[in-house]
């Protein structure tokens, strides 16, 4: 398959949210079509501290508020996380200075999740290259560590990996992600 129709096809899985029925044909199509080369997500979730509140209103969360944004790369196996996010959530300090405009310490967080989000996760496309995890890794060591709202933040991330990892331009919001190649 050429590089090029590896993009447009690509591109037709772009904010395929995978709970929907359609997810695991194209899934498993996109598999076939780039010989296992994985899979890459964008999610949203509640910020760091607000998590207990999901938890308790359940399907009643709004979709609004799931506000931090991260990239999910779907392996053989495994399903890896990463976020970028201020060193310390939770300080109310950290919290006033990015309120203001200001810059905070971030980090770049790599997680292994058991399996990937039930709500509010969608499907970008295969990777451009098997060694997804590397790239990703690569990538977030030479990404600008400074967090500021709007600037440099997870969604200015995760915009930037998937570019990196699938060549797609994205743009993430409260109702999923749409792209063009």
């Amino acid at each position: 398959m050429q590089a090029g129709a590896m993009r447009s096809s690509a591109f037709r899985a772009v904010g395929i949210h995978h709970s929907q029925r359609s997810w695991r044909p194209l899934a498993n199509h996109a598999r076939l079509f780039c010989r296992a080369a994985p899979l890459v997500y964008v999610a949203t979730l509640p910020l760091v501290g607000w998590e207990t509140v999901e938890e308790i209103l359940k399907d009643k969360y709004p979709d609004e508020l799931a506000l931090h944004c991260m990239v999910l790369i779907e392996s053989e196996e495994t399903v890896t996380m990463f976020d970028f996010l201020p060193e310390l959530p939770t300080s109310p300090f950290v919290a006033a200075a990015l309120l203001s405009g200001r810059q905070a310490k971030g980090i770049v967080r790599e997680r292994r999740l058991s399996r990937l989000p039930v709500r509010r996760c969608w499907l970008v496309g295969p990777s451009a290259t098997s060694q997804a995890l590397q790239e990703a890794r690569s990538f977030n060591s030479s990404f600008d560590d400074r967090i500021q709202l709007l600037r440099n933040d997870c969604r200015s991330h995760s915009v930037a990996l998937v570019k990196h990892l699938t060549g797609l331009n994205i743009k993430v919001s409260i109702n999923g992600i749409s792209g063009s190649s």
